[in-house]
């Protein structure tokens, strides 16, 4: 971006440490900026950057080519989705989608979206780097990889007409695979998680059994007396009557 210079427009949503980073790096690649955030202490920081300010609902509706949610999870629900007037959903933010299926949506809108587990990968490479022995260039030259897994991802998405989601999940399942990491699989993770299954299922049924015949027991006892009476009693002084003593009237 910093490259081409292209001046795009875009609603940056958040102006915390992610936010104002994204905002600042827009800025000097020349990108014509909205910028927005629930606190509105933060607008005198936005204006410095000759940037425009609009309230946190009007951002959605912002006219433009991208969107870039820089602050909290889950902005992209079905409201935010229809409301749109952008081509492109790339943001800071993690887990932007409300739930899966608003991928979707975005697709059949025709709208980018940039997977955030990919697009915000910077700081787990980083984070990962730091358990050995850390080269700041080598963990530059991976975060700079994040570009091209991108392309890659968007690529496959064009090619098999799917959304950006199912096409990262996919290239991931690929890489992981035909990388040779299978020994990073926790041993007997499977076999654990298949007996699991097995007897949590058989469990269930037999719960789901007992609880057939107490309805079946419910169903025979509910309105019944709580006693029988095995003879009827006459008068006062009269011996009560008995089957076949030539009594009954």
């Amino acid at each position: 971006m910093t490259q081409r210079s292209p001046h795009w427009d875009v609603a940056v949503v958040g102006a915390g440490p992610a936010g104002s980073a994204t905002a600042l790096l827009l800025a000097r690649a020349g990108a014509r900026l909205t910028v927005t955030d629930i606190d509105p202490g933060k607008r005198e920081g936005a204006e410095r950057l000759g940037v425009r300010w609009v309230e946190p609902d009007e951002a959605v509706v912002t006219p433009g080519d991208v969107f870039a949610p820089c602050a909290l999870g889950g902005v992209l629900d079905d409201d935010a989705v229809e409301r749109l007037q952008v081509a492109v959903v790339a943001g800071a933010a993690n887990n932007q989608l409300a739930h899966d299926g608003i991928a979707l949506r975005l697709h059949e809108r025709g709208i980018l979206w940039a997977p955030d587990f990919i697009a915000n990968a910077g700081g787990l490479i980083n984070v990962a780097a730091e358990l050995g022995d850390y080269d700041p260039y080598r963990v530059r030259r991976a975060v700079y990889g994040i570009g091209d897994t991108l392309r890659a991802v968007f690529a496959r998405a064009r090619a098999e007409s799917t959304t950006t989601l199912a096409a990262a999940e996919a290239l991931w399942v690929a890489s992981f695979w035909l990388s040779g990491r299978q020994h990073l699989l926790v041993p007997g993770w499977s076999s654990l998680m298949f007996m699991v299954l097995i007897v949590g299922g058989t469990l269930m049924i037999a719960i789901g059994l007992v609880g057939i015949y107490v309805g079946y027991i419910f169903q025979e006892v509910k309105r019944r007396p709580v006693y029988l009476v095995r003879a009827v009693h006459g008068s006062a002084g009269e011996r009560p009557s008995r089957p076949g003593d030539g009594r009954e009237s």
